[in-house]
């Protein structure tokens, strides 16, 4: 928390790193959290990846992914570190969302990644 609070970043995760590799892993998912959380807003997509799926996050990649249209990337993550149910219920809720934003196409993608061929296609009849 101190290196983070100094703002170094990289310091902080391999902190991290070492302090995962302890009895209790859990204590340090909060700080690879916020870590993330800082990589994000910075436009640092890889690390931020990285440290939400150590913080046992990986939806909040896909997220962040999706809100900067890299959907392959999001896809990557979600398929290497979600279930498959997970998977479909986020895509569905993210294409929902982008629908009511009048972004279509983006929001046919994510349907089409999960085979929700119908909602695709009931999409564009509204």
């Amino acid at each position: 928390d101190a290196a983070m609070s100094a703002r170094q970043w990289h310091k902080a995760e391999q902190l991290l790193d070492q302090a995962s590799l302890g009895s209790e892993p859990h204590y340090v998912l909060p700080f690879y959290e916020k870590l993330a959380s800082h990589y994000a807003a910075s436009r640092q997509f890889d690390q931020a990846e990285r440290a939400f799926v150590k913080s046992s996050m990986p939806q909040r990649a896909v997220v962040m992914y999706v809100e900067h249209g890299q959907y392959e990337k999001a896809h990557r993550v979600a398929k290497a570190h979600m279930p498959q149910h997970e998977r479909t219920e986020l895509y569905i809720s993210l294409a929902n969302g982008l629908e009511k934003d009048a972004k279509l196409s983006e929001a046919e993608q994510l349907y089409l990644i999960v085979n929700e061929f119908d909602l695709a296609i009931n999409m564009y009849k509204k």
